[in-house]
């Protein structure tokens, strides 16, 4: 028999981002059957006239042409015939008859909807799904997540009402715009008390992801950025630290902290401040014959605090000096809970991890997790140290201002020590930076060198372990480690050694020249004995002070080179601009395609909107390719098996670009968006640092308890059934260590069914399980998501649900048989389709 599919006669490409694109529609499946269709499958034997979708040159009217009342003109068609040859007749029908429903379904058209902040506006669909007769309404409104409403958004609310025939509406959402750097954020719209009708089971509420299409830390240097790595670090060093420090200005509560932490360090200096003069007050005040006075205040002469009586002065002076500790220590403790660094850290590695979790393939295969984990783990933070030692720097400059402006008031015969102290200085940052900083970026090269090697070990342990390679591994990792440290480690700490001791030098070496040329001074009563003494406590703490500035400002230096690894990160492709224009091409095409089929006005006319592939291609590269030119339909409700054929590839790949983990490169994958597609790996993954209940309702925190067990009983997993009743075990770390690796694979696919997805594509489901009482069971289930809209629902309510469609890669051609429709991968980037049996595996 021959099933003959009219498809869309034009390319689509994933990447086109023209929202005014035309696309003729034409009914996507007519089916020359023979007369020796099976009656077993009487529930699948339904013709439905299905719709491909009439695309308006403006799509931006979907709301208002959403009236299944209005006229509209009838579709220009444009058939091109594919012809597949199967072996036995397809049966095209769907999921069997739609009984009516007393109430219709309210809910969002996607759970997912994507804008760009530069657009100014999101807009969202909200749809209507059953009989359409009467009037109904629910109301909406905004839920703040990563996104903050009045920051990226402006908060709103409201009410949405479908009068009768009407099945769509449309809300705006107004985005705030700003020149502001932000990972990929995302907010809430939910929708609440619904009036003659019900809300949806999942998809009452929607999220808005907000790209932002601005560059880490701001767009002054774009172009270099762009560039990669090799850009970035043509960015002058200092250039790029200004830009950071104005990207973390923009941080929720960094200025008020910010500004905090500078005025409150200020105690510490001027307590310094106070105790120079108070080594003056002592050697000329209070124990000098003839007391003088000293200046604890610009423009003040205190002399003794009780006139005449120098031990009550003394115990003032000790009372002073002592009590300063009170609000320095207050400041210190309250600083902990002001925490700049801690906040300037936790926004980054937020939104790095945010930032990561949004990345391409080509992002993910470029920035390994060896790389990322040092990130989150060590760059992050030297990163966000870079602005606090800026503050602390400050710090520094304030007090050197002071005893410097002390010196030169107490002892200005000193000028030229305090001008050619800092010049040595400047002289030596200038000269020994450079080094340090080759210094550091090399051992940190073998440091990641190193931590690379633990991640390879920990990946391939296995294989490691299998072939007795363990005792060379651990001389390979002594290498790593012995270079690390000869090449790495030594060298830089001899350079910083060296540099800690020159200011050490610096010291001790102005001061011998004061003290050769003071002293005289001293002799002859030209200058106090407090002065002297005071001004060589002072070049101690210059030379200190300069040797902090010295050693903050070289790790400042080094940490750059952290904060560029960052920026390359941060600015790395993410895949939510493509799901953008995926999702706005899906979003158009469902809203022709449910216009087209509300023309027949039959309830839950939406379940009969097919599944399709349009002139879809995959390119590994510019020779070899998965599939290309393939046009294929499938009504929902229906599973499907995907083999491939002897030397064939391509399956997993196939399957990934239907779960919507990768996009075709050529043409389109279409599914109506109100679909919620699920891609299941076939390695099965438990979340390690959750326990086992949180694992099986990580796709549906709402699912109950008996629908979870009734699940896991079905699937014969009885360790985990154990486990999930008693309510001291559902939640304990570490459950998936006291499972059989076959059980954890049975989870792996409960977690699934829990979620119960409209289309559910499974890799290779049946791997893992070797007895055929296994095997069957899990192909049961599958059968039963299909047929009853789901696993573990009542069937009474299975109208009121959507289809079940299941895409999966069967292991045997027995376990095809039991599919609705069998596609297999031949050589030639074909697809051929036949009809499954339906028969029962066998052993």
């Amino acid at each position: 028999a021959q099933v003959s599919c009219h498809v869309f006669s034009s390319r689509h490409r994933a990447n086109a981002m023209d929202s005014t694109r035309s696309l003729e529609a034409s009914p996507l499946l007519q089916v020359e059957q023979s007369d020796n269709v099976d009656s077993q499958n009487h529930d699948h034997d339904q013709k439905l006239n299905q719709y491909v979708g009439k695309h308006k040159d403006d799509a931006s009217t979907r709301e208002h042409s959403a009236n299944s009342q209005s006229s509209s003109s009838s579709a220009a068609y444009t058939k091109d015939a594919v012809t597949l040859q199967i072996a036995e007749p397809i049966d095209a029908a769907g999921n069997g008859h739609v009984q009516d429903s007393d109430c219709d379904i309210v809910q969002f058209s996607a759970s997912i909807y994507y804008a760009e902040e530069a657009e100014g506006v999101v807009y969202i669909d909200i749809m209507r799904m059953g009989t359409l007769q009467g009037a109904v309404s629910a109301r909406w409104h905004t839920i703040d997540g990563s996104a903050q409403a009045g920051v990226l958004y402006k908060s709103a609310s409201g009410v949405v009402v479908f009068h009768e025939g009407q099945y769509s509406k449309t809300i705006a959402i107004e985005l705030v715009q700003d020149e502001a750097w932000a990972a990929t954020l995302e907010f809430k719209i939910q929708l609440t008390e619904a009036q003659n009708c019900e809300l949806g089971l999942f998809l009452y509420y929607c999220r808005v992801k907000v790209i932002n299409a601005d560059v880490f830390p701001t767009n002054k240097y774009a172009k270099e950025i762009a560039q990669g790595l090799e850009g970035i670090e043509t960015i002058p060093r200092t250039s790029l630290m200004i830009e950071f420090i104005k990207m973390n200005l923009q941080i929720p509560g960094v200025v008020r902290k910010t500004a905090l932490s500078v005025l409150f360090d200020q105690m510490s200096n001027l307590y310094f401040y106070f105790t120079l003069n108070v080594t003056m007050y002592i050697t000329d005040v209070l124990f000098a014959k003839e007391p003088k006075s000293v200046s604890f205040l610009p423009g003040t002469h205190t002399s003794l605090f009780v006139p005449g009586d120098r031990e009550t002065s003394a115990m003032c002076l000790a009372a002073l000096y002592v009590l300063p500790m009170v609000p320095m220590h207050m400041w210190d403790y309250c600083a902990i809970s002001v925490d700049l660094k801690g906040t300037l850290r936790n926004s980054l590695r937020a939104s790095l991890y945010r930032k990561y979790l949004n990345y391409t393939e080509e992002s993910r295969m470029k920035i390994q997790a060896a790389d990322m984990q040092a990130a989150l783990r060590q760059d992050v933070v030297e990163a966000s140290q870079c602005y606090t030692y800026l503050v602390e720097l400050l710090r520094i400059l304030i007090r050197l201002v002071i005893i410097l402006a002390f010196t030169l008031h107490e002892s200005p015969q000193s000028w030229w020590i305090l001008a050619l102290m800092p010049t040595l200085m400047a002289i030596w940052i200038q000269i020994r930076g450079s080094i340090y900083l080759q210094a550091c970026d090399k051992e940190g090269d073998l440091q990641l060198n190193v931590a690379k090697f633990i991640h390879m070990t920990c990946q391939s342990y296995t294989l490691i372990a299998e072939y007795f390679m363990r005792p060379k591994m651990n001389e390979l990792f002594e290498k790593e480690l012995w270079r690390a440290t000869k090449e790495g480690r030594i060298p830089k700490q001899q350079i910083e050694i060296n540099n800690r001791y020159f200011p050490k030098w610096l010291g001790p070496a102005f001061i011998s020249l004061y003290m050769s040329t003071a002293a005289r001074q001293v002799v002859q009563g030209t200058e106090s004995i407090g002065g002297f003494l005071t001004t060589i406590n002072i070049l101690k703490g210059i030379a200190s002070d300069f040797g902090d500035f010295y050693s903050v400002s070289m790790s400042l230096n080094a940490l750059v080179g952290s904060l560029q690894g960052l920026v390359e990160m941060f600015n790395m492709p993410i895949e939510v601009k493509d799901h953008k224009v995926r999702d706005k091409h899906r979003r158009d095409l469902t809203v022709e395609a449910r216009k087209w089929v509300a023309k027949k006005n039959i309830p839950w006319a939406e379940d009969a909107i097919p599944l399709q592939f349009v002139n879809a291609a995959y390119f590994f590269d510019d020779s070899n390719y998965a599939f290309k030119n393939l046009s294929l339909t499938v009504p929902q409700g229906n599973l499907v098996a995907v083999m491939a054929s002897e030397r064939s590839s391509g399956r997993s790949t196939f399957l990934k670009i239907l779960g919507g983990r990768i996009l075709p490169t050529e043409g389109h994958l279409f599914m109506p968006l109100h679909l919620r597609v699920l891609h299941v790996g076939m390695s099965p993954v438990a979340l390690g640092q959750e326990g086992l209940w949180r694992n099986l309702v990580y796709g549906d925190r709402s699912a109950q308890l008996d629908r979870v067990m009734e699940i896991l009983k079905n699937l014969h997993a009885d360790r985990a059934l154990d486990i999930v009743n008693d309510p001291e075990q559902r939640d304990q770390i570490g459950w998936e260590n006291s499972v059989a690796y076959s059980e954890l694979s049975l989870v792996h696919l409960a977690r699934a069914f829990i979620m119960s997805p409209e289309v559910l594509i499974l890799q290779r489901p049946l791997a893992h399980f070797s007895s055929f009482e296994t095997r069957n069971l899990v192909m049961n289930m599958i059968r039963d998501f299909v047929d009853n809209r789901g696993v573990g629902y009542p069937t009474k309510s299975m109208h009121r649900r959507r289809p079940r469609s299941c895409f999966f890669s069967p292991e045997m051609v027995s376990e095809a048989e039991q599919a609705d429709i069998i596609w297999t991968m031949e050589t030639d980037s074909s697809i051929s389709v036949r009809k499954g049996s339906r028969r029962p595996i066998s052993p």
